[in-house]
């Protein structure tokens, strides 16, 4: 982990977190010549004061791991703002008098959370199918994101990653999923990697600590504000890749400059896929741009394609296209776009049959799009909802509605990968 610094003094935080640990029961505070900060279930906090989009401080997390309250720390770190956030007065309580209808509020709103942590360590010890899709939508509950997180694996979002991170040379050097939510792109790039680190960072602990504890164990993570930086050394990146994400960023110009800054000279590549773009309106709200101010944040050779034909291109076991940006015309007219920004000219190029698709490389499990018929086995696609389809319109084009049971001769199972109805999974989802 000597990769990794402090943004505010630049001490190296490397081997203070190789004696912590990475794993899901590793619990420790580092120092350096400027602060301190938590490390819960493995998981860094390397945020000076308010955790991002959290009304909640690392300082308060520093002194519960003081007091020897790590279950506490974990707990108040996985428990979401909507949660915790001080409720409406509703009719009855108007009808009180503000100090006894306040603190009845109060204590209802303790009931709640105590509930809500009781049933996230329940549902965080168990295991079987849907055990990880539970806890996400406990997570999240109605709100946005729930569907996302819990179909991530089977979207076009996902296969376009898929797609342009097969080139790399990922056996080669550390390798950084920017904004990695739960993990899901970050799994296959542990299951490339062979003994050099692979780091996931985002500012969502819970979505961290799902990908540490369940969805990719063996990648290490960091919860960090990006738009104040990465807490990366100088040139010590080779491959860093992110999956729609830096359409919500406002600091596009800082994180070009970070890049530029992280990546190793002369071998470090950047991929940026499923990027939304200001001459396109999309359904989620954003803070796009327009495609080719992406081009101009970063000072590398690069080429910008429109993501449908990468995605088309995956689904004949084709790599994608790099040989040369799309025009300003079709990228314009593009839903989602993706950029590849490299020094290493092998990426660059038109990439041909792959071997095997990367969502084969794994654990290979039932799409979770599929309800499968417990006497039959047969499989039935099941749309969560409309909005999910408007989001990943192209999964109608090549997902099938029906199939038959799973052949339990395994040379059979072609025509499942093809269509992406079989596709790596981690264990208990």
């Amino acid at each position: 982990m000597q990769h990794i610094v402090c943004n505010g003094c630049g001490d190296s935080l490397g081997s203070q977190l190789t004696n912590i640990g990475s794993g899901a029961d590793c619990f420790g505070i580092l120092q350096c010549s400027c602060s301190e900060y938590p490390v819960v279930a493995g998981v860094p906090i390397l945020c000076e004061d308010q955790l991002p989009f959290r009304s909640l401080s690392a300082a308060r997390i520093v002194k519960l791991l003081k007091a020897g309250q790590n279950r506490l720390a974990l707990l108040e770190l996985v428990t979401p703002d909507w949660l915790t956030a001080p409720k409406a007065r509703n009719f009855t309580d108007k009808l009180l008098p503000s100090t006894l209808s306040n603190k009845r509020s109060a204590n209802h709103q303790r009931e709640r959370i105590a509930r809500w942590r009781n049933r996230f360590e329940e549902l965080a010890g168990a295991t079987g199918k849907n055990a990880i899709r539970r806890l996400v939508k406990h997570y999240f509950g109605s709100r946005p994101g729930g569907e996302y997180f819990t179909f991530r694996f089977c979207t076009p979002k996902h296969l376009a990653s898929l797609s342009l991170a097969s080139p790399l040379k990922l056996e080669q050097g550390a390798i950084v999923d920017i904004c990695c939510g739960g993990g899901h792109i970050t799994r296959y790039l542990t299951h490339r990697a062979t003994d050099n680190p692979v780091y996931g960072i985002d500012a969502d602990f819970f979505l961290l600590w799902l990908a540490n504890s369940r969805i990719a164990p063996s990648g290490h993570y960091l919860c960090v504000d990006l738009e104040r930086g990465l807490p990366l050394a100088d040139g010590s990146i080779r491959h860093m890749l992110m999956s729609n994400a830096l359409q919500f960023i406002h600091g596009k110009r800082l994180f070009g400059r970070e890049v530029e800054r992280v990546l190793e000279k002369d071998r470090g590549t950047l991929v940026v896929s499923s990027l939304r773009h200001s001459q396109y309106k999309a359904v989620t709200p954003n803070q796009a741009i327009p495609p080719q101010g992406y081009m101009q944040l970063v000072d590398l050779p690069k080429v910008m394609v429109c993501e449908s034909p990468v995605v088309a291109r995956y689904m004949q076991k084709m790599g994608p296209d790099l040989s040369v940006s799309d025009s300003n015309e079709a990228l314009s007219r593009s839903p989602m776009i993706s950029m590849v920004a490299t020094y290493d000219q092998d990426v660059l190029k038109n990439h041909g049959r792959m071997d095997m698709w990367p969502h084969e490389l794994g654990n290979l499990g039932i799409n979770p799009l599929y309800d499968q018929d417990k006497t039959s086995g047969s499989l039935a696609l099941n749309w969560p909802s409309q909005m999910f389809i408007e989001e990943n319109e192209e999964l109608v084009g090549y997902l099938p509605e029906s199939l038959p049971p799973l052949p339990e001769d395994e040379s059979q199972l072609s025509p499942y990968l093809e269509k992406a109805v079989l596709i790596d999974l981690p264990d208990n989802y």
